[in-house]
């Protein structure tokens, strides 16, 4: 993991063979902080490499780490994995566990394996956490319907070197209600990086950068209809949840609330998200996502009756800051009201050349709504409005297995027959 901002680079070995650890029910995992410019040790890290101890659990399989993020503001550096709580290496069940260090006094912040309590635990491979700031994050749960929890870190795990204390609760904000029998199976969080994080006048600032509070990030669900017991596999949906962190960052209510707000879908969803149904964002290619704004893929060519999703030389973004919003309406570009968004995306990824309305300007969508009847799990019909703006860019005869998307420009990452990986660079 990078920083360019605080000059940062993020090491880690596999601890499998560490000196440290000759009990083979114990893996002490070795994290080095390094200057990204130099590759020396950072001069900022006095206490770098830090060490993390993972105890395989009786019963279990092995101690293996899976699914690692690495997220970093500020002085915070906090990882996200998990470890197998029990099962085979066939069939194994998952326990994830969230660490936070301040990485400058080398203090271990927290650690969800110790601190959180019985009203919520990492004991599940579904739940998944991401950073908003130095001191606050938010935790997604796929229980009942669904949530986001939102938690500070307290003022005495940031100040005592021998305390590690449980966040403070703040708010629960829920996701839209599901009927009787239905059920999240899988939920995923991405955004992109902390860019606006450099705390130290004795590194250079980068200058014009979107205030953190805007961050765009967004909530990929897997549904499953568990109640119908004569469908093996159960029925799944998929779709996503775009949203700006400032809903959650910027609620002045936190304060004045003695216990933590629980907030309904209905009193925060509808204006502030907008959801995309059927999801198309591949949940294993997080850098489709930076900012204020998300790139997709359509399908290259049609053969066959199937479409090809390896290559593809057409791609989609979706802009939802308040500057790209502004100049679609400004430019009266936007696409017809009658003209359900998510109709209108799904078309441009299963069939671009019957695309009704083109996109190649900045265009302002509607309203996303899913009803009922596409998404029977659904108590009520979805409509949500937060400002987006489609572009769609064609790369002519040029094909790509992925893109990614930063500041102003767009990489495509090609792959020739000989397997060489190379990057195309585009200015959007």
């Amino acid at each position: 993991m990078m920083d360019p901002s605080q000059d940062m680079l993020v090491l880690m070995d596999d601890g499998v063979q560490s000196v440290e650890s000759p009990d083979p029910g114990i893996r002490v995992v070795k994290i080095y902080i390094q200057s990204l410019s130099s590759g020396d040790p950072h001069p900022l890290a006095l206490h770098s490499p830090f060490q993390l101890v993972i105890y395989r659990a009786e019963g279990s399989c092995s101690y293996i780490v899976h699914d690692l993020a690495v997220y970093i503001s500020g002085r915070t550096l906090a990882l996200l994995f998990k470890t197998c709580a029990e099962g085979t290496e066939i069939r194994q069940i998952l326990r994830s566990r969230v660490v936070i260090w301040d990485w400058i006094s080398g203090q271990m912040v927290m650690d969800s394996s110790l601190c959180f309590d019985a009203e919520f635990e990492f004991s599940s491979r579904e739940y998944v956490f991401g950073l908003f700031d130095s001191r606050t994050f938010f935790v997604a749960s796929p229980a009942a319907s669904g949530s986001i929890r939102i938690y500070k870190l307290s003022e005495n795990c940031m100040s005592k070197m021998d305390d590690i204390s449980a966040p403070i609760h703040l708010a629960t904000f829920h996701l839209p209600p599901l009927v009787p029998g239905s059920a999240i199976r899988r939920v995923e969080a991405y955004s992109g990086p902390i860019e606006n994080c450099n705390p130290f006048d004795s590194l250079p600032k980068m200058p014009f950068l979107v205030n953190d509070d805007d961050r765009l990030h967004f909530l990929s669900l897997l549904f499953e209809d568990i109640g119908r017991l004569d469908i093996d596999p159960p029925h799944t949906e998929f779709l996503q949840i775009f949203f700006h962190q400032r809903i959650f960052t910027k609620n002045t209510s936190y304060s004045d609330s003695p216990t933590p707000l629980d907030v309904p879908w209905h009193e925060w969803g509808p204006e502030n998200t907008r959801i995309v149904y059927p999801g198309f964002l591949n949940p294993y290619f997080p850098r489709y996502i930076h900012g204020q704004r998300a790139i997709f893929s359509g399908p290259t060519d049609h053969v066959g009756g199937e479409f090809d999703f390896s290559y593809t030389k057409r791609a989609g973004i979706l802009d939802f800051s308040l500057t790209a919003v502004s100049f679609a309406r400004a430019s009266s570009s936007r696409v017809p009201p009658d003209v359900d968004s998510n109709a209108l995306l799904s078309t441009f990824i299963s069939s671009p050349e019957m695309l009704q309305f083109s996109c190649k300007e900045p265009t302002l969508l509607p309203p996303s709504t899913v009803r009922t009847s596409d998404l029977p799990l659904l108590v009520n019909d979805l409509e949500t409005c937060l400002p987006c703006v489609l572009t769609t860019k064609d790369f002519g005869d040029k094909l790509y297995a992925g893109y990614m998307i930063y500041g102003d420009g767009i990489l495509g990452l090609d792959i020739n027959d000989e397997m060489h990986l190379s990057l195309d660079l585009y200015h959007v």
